[in-house]
């Protein structure tokens, strides 16, 4: 398996394919949480070669993980969901802070194929205090509660959340640190335009007929 990261968009979706029988099982549909140890331990498919219902497979069952399909071995898990059991994974949850403030939306999370473990959870914000418009990270230790429909983080972790980008290893800077960096930039940019300026008046000044005059009348530029 790769040792970097995936999502879960990644693999919604991928068939899966019995390495005994080598036939079609389904194509995955949902991830199986352990909440508590943050880990995917298993998964759902269905649509499989027979049309029957969704499968369980544990995460301990991939053979293998490629591009186009995963392949799995022995008969289908059956999770118990009581007690401390796993859960879904929370995709389309609402995120809201441990003071009460909704911050977004899951809208995907990153894991490590090898282990299970979940690194991120990638959640949209439409502005919260400080925050931006955008794509963030977060880090499972911020999350204090996962429910049915909400995820509940603390809030003293989630005052300057990572941005998520797409390409750059799953991270960008925090906001504060885009925001240093553009003023920075900005104010390198306006002091090269302000001595650019600067250059071409000396410039036009040297040429200028009363500029010459003036040089020629100033007792201190006489020899």
């Amino acid at each position: 398996m790769p040792q970097s990261s995936v999502k879960r968009s990644e693999l919604h979706k991928r068939l899966v394919i019995d390495r005994q029988t080598s036939e079609n099982v389904g194509h995955l549909s949902q991830l199986l949480l352990d909440a508590p140890s943050q880990k995917i331990v298993g998964f759902y498919c269905g649509g499989g070669l027979f049309g029957g219902g969704r499968q369980a497979f544990s995460w301990d069952q991939i053979e293998s993980i490629g591009d186009d399909s995963i392949v799995v071995t022995g008969k289908q898990w059956e999770p118990e969901f009581e007690g401390t059991g796993p859960m879904e994974a929370p995709i389309g949850h609402e995120l809201w802070t441990d003071t009460g403030n909704q911050m977004g939306k899951v809208t995907d999370l990153l894991f490590d194929p090898a282990t299970g473990k979940v690194t991120h959870y990638v959640f949209t914000s439409k502005g919260w205090h400080s925050v931006v418009d955008g794509t963030y990270l977060l880090p499972p230790v911020a999350i204090s509660s996962i429910g049915s429909k909400r995820i509940i983080a603390l809030e003293t972790m989630m005052k300057n959340p990572q941005q998520y980008q797409e390409g750059l290893g799953h991270k960008a800077g925090s906001v504060a640190e885009f925001f240093k960096e553009d003023y920075r930039q900005t104010k390198e940019d306006l002091a090269a335009i302000k001595h650019g300026a600067q250059n071409a008046v000396d410039q036009v000044k040297e040429v200028l007929p009363g500029h010459q005059d003036s040089a020629k009348d100033d007792p201190s530029s006489q020899p």
